[in-house]
């Protein structure tokens, strides 16, 4: 009896063990027959064409091919079994890649419940960051009986984001993964879209010039769009970057939503530590105000370059918009990539002057004193970092030149120039004509060299020394008869001819 009864648990512990076992050895198996697939979910900007991604391995985030790309949280994919349409058109002898492409274009008509496998929405991973959706398929499935590889259609149902989708297609995957040869590795998708057509940014130097004076006004434009999705739209920013010459004018600034200037909506910001400038809208303002979606941006506002700027230096100015998206105006807002834009840069003109002695041009003279013409016959007038011109010599610009003769005239705009010499260095002549020079570029420095002065030469005073005065020879001196002398010696001829006359008279009687 005792003998049964150790039997018969004996069998019921091994029939125990070999459920476990079963059960174990199927686990396995499951897991073992699944293939994993991580959805990146990318959107870009400022491209024209999107790049093609043909492998199923995982992309660095540095890669050309994800430039001006960022992941997508809350796009919403679905996955469909598509195997069984999947060998039907095999059967008619169409190519894997014909099928691919099939499966495509009647995605539509392939997308029912019956089909239907997952659903997941893009969210950040540890692992892959943000717009990742992973999906754990069975790699084989039963059809007619016979296991065959498994064929998904993965499909973007939502977006957050206003997308340009005419090429967004539905993604079609064939099992096994050919790519790596590894039936069990992680095959990587690259679902992606732009948005460039609804979001633009251009900025422009809205001149006919790129050289400028000290404190002359420089006039900026930046359009832009709001983005077309503007139910989602959380912000809007614009941030321009400027070199340090440049200063912001204040008030200059205008904005114009349509072609209607709606300054007062946007939050506008100066920080001259960090030369930064600022203007936000958020999405509520704009939906508040009924601001159309896909509305045109112009910003226009003025700078000046101040007397940091050093002539034949170009200085930038960069514009970055921001656009941040949520799709339940909540937290944790999509921030797409910054579009850039960049107006062309400006300058402003100098000139190097030495002044030197005539006789010995080696020598430089300083002191000497010039004032700043235009053509048209007016003075240059400094106040501070801001030049003017007026007519009067009174309170104008005067340039002196340093003890070796050099001197610099700089912050002026290309053209043609004079100097007014208005003091000689001690003991040289004062120029009697002014002195044309020429502003443009590359006449103050090329390459970081400055570029050789202007000569600008004077000559000495002359003066006469006393041993010569006391040598020199007087000019003989012809004296003339005063009037008085002039009257009697004329009486004095009178007489003296009257005398002769009656002499002559009288001898000639007598020899009668």
């Amino acid at each position: 009896m005792e003998a049964r009864i150790r039997f018969l648990a004996l069998g019921l512990v091994s029939c125990l063990l070999l459920i476990v076992s079963l059960g174990f050895r199927q686990h396995v198996q499951a897991a073992e027959n699944e293939q994993t697939f991580v959805i990146h979910k990318r959107v870009y900007q400022n491209k024209n064409e999107l790049p093609i991604i043909k492998s199923s391995e995982k992309l660095e985030e540095d890669s050309p091919l994800l430039k001006d790309s960022t992941g997508i949280n809350g796009a919403i994919f679905t996955v469909y079994d598509v195997t069984k349409e999947y060998w039907q058109l095999a059967t008619e002898g169409k190519t894997n890649e014909e099928i691919l492409t099939l499966l495509q274009e009647t995605a539509q008509e392939i997308m029912n419940e019956s089909n239907k496998r997952a659903e997941k929405t893009t969210s950040d991973d540890p692992t892959f960051g943000a717009g990742i959706a992973t999906f754990s398929l069975a790699e084989k499935v039963i059809l007619d009986g016979q296991e065959k590889y498994a064929v998904y259609l993965f499909h973007q149902r939502f977006s957050p984001l206003s997308e340009d989708t005419t090429k967004l297609t539905a993604v079609v995957v064939g099992l096994p993964n050919e790519s790596s040869g590894d039936e069990q590795s992680i095959i990587h998708l690259y679902p992606k879209s732009r948005l460039n057509e609804h979001i633009k940014l251009n900025k422009k130097l809205n001149e006919e010039k790129q050289n400028f004076a000290y404190g002359e006004r420089i006039n900026y434009v930046i359009d832009s769009t709001i983005p077309e999705n503007i139910f989602y739209l959380a912000s809007y920013k614009m941030t321009d970057i400027y070199d340090a010459p440049l200063d912001y004018v204040s008030d200059s600034i205008q904005i114009y939503l349509d072609g209607v200037n709606l300054t007062s909506l946007f939050t506008f910001t100066v920080d001259e530590t960090t030369n930064k400038m600022t203007l936000e809208i958020t999405g509520d303002k704009l939906r508040e105000n009924n601001i159309n979606a896909g509305a045109s941006v112009k910003v226009e506002y003025q700078m000046v370059l101040n007397g940091q700027s050093e002539p034949d230096i170009y200085y930038k100015n960069v514009v970055r918009l921001t656009t941040l998206f949520n799709q339940f105006r909540v937290l944790n807002a999509i921030e797409l990539p910054e579009l850039v834009a960049e107006a062309l840069p400006v300058t402003t003109a100098g000139k190097n002057f030495i002044k030197s002695d005539m006789d010995d041009q080696k020598k430089g003279l300083e002191n000497a004193v010039f004032l700043v013409k235009n053509m048209k016959g007016e003075y240059l007038v400094r106040d501070k970092d801001i030049y003017s011109w007026q007519k009067n010599k009174t309170g104008s610009y005067e340039v002196t030149s340093d003890q070796e003769g050099h001197f610099v005239v700089k912050g002026l705009g290309y053209g043609t120039y004079l100097l007014e010499e208005i003091k000689a260095p001690v003991g040289y002549k004062l120029l009697d004509k002014d002195v044309s020079f020429k502003m443009e570029e590359g006449a103050y420095q090329l390459g970081n060299q400055k570029v050789s002065p202007l000569k600008i030469m004077n000559a000495k005073v002359t003066t006469t020394s006393s041993d010569d005065s006391k040598t020199s020879v007087k000019p003989k001196r012809t004296d003339f008869p005063k009037m008085g002398e002039i009257v009697s010696t004329s009486l004095v001829i009178i007489g003296m001819c009257i005398i002769i006359g009656a002499s002559v008279y009288l001898i000639r009687r007598r020899k009668k």
